[in-house]
């Protein structure tokens, strides 16, 4: 669900759920490229990159100046962590080549990092702050910032924190 090129029907998708109130998470792309890709790259939308175990952009995410936030993305090509495992993030899908079985398996991307971001936005909402410009803001203010350097490398205003967004939204 995703591309280097805008799209006009995907465009006005993005732009009419946003005017209807939902805060719409994007993954950046994984083509390890300065800018987001579509939707990402529309501005209604959140502009989600990937990092790894050790909070370094991941090798794959797309980058630059115009992502929003980063998310954990995983990296199956390591294992950073030393528990045996890679370090991608353990999805509940079908098996690869075998579509009637299903498993747990190790996935890396900004796919994989767009949930994070949208799973801290869903509970800002459940916090009661619905509106899309505040919810980002909230994700945004209460992000780990890797400071001007970090922005411009691709974590936009810094790496998720859903401690803090959910203590900043207030109790429910």
């Amino acid at each position: 669900l995703g591309g280097p090129f805008p799209d006009s029907t995907m465009g006005n998708a993005v732009r009419h759920a946003h005017s209807k109130g939902v805060t719409v998470v994007c993954a950046a792309g994984n083509s390890s490229k300065k800018g987001s890709g579509y939707p990402a790259g529309y501005p209604e939308a959140l502009s989600i990159s990937a990092t790894d175990f050790s909070e370094e952009l991941t090798w794959y995410t797309n980058y630059g100046p115009d992502i929003d936030i980063a998310a954990p993305g995983g990296d199956t090509r390591n294992d950073k962590n030393g528990d045996g495992y890679p370090d991608g993030v353990l999805q509940n899908t079908i098996t690869n080549g075998d579509p009637s079985r299903q498993g747990y398996h190790w996935f890396q991307g900004t796919s994989m990092a767009c949930p994070h971001a949208a799973g801290v936005a869903a509970l800002i909402e459940a916090c009661g702050v619905t509106e899309p410009s505040a919810v980002e803001g909230i994700l945004k203010s209460t992000a780990r910032s890797k400071g001007k350097e970090g922005r411009e490398k691709g974590y936009g205003a810094g790496i998720i924190d859903a401690q803090r967004a959910v203590h900043k939204a207030g109790p429910v």
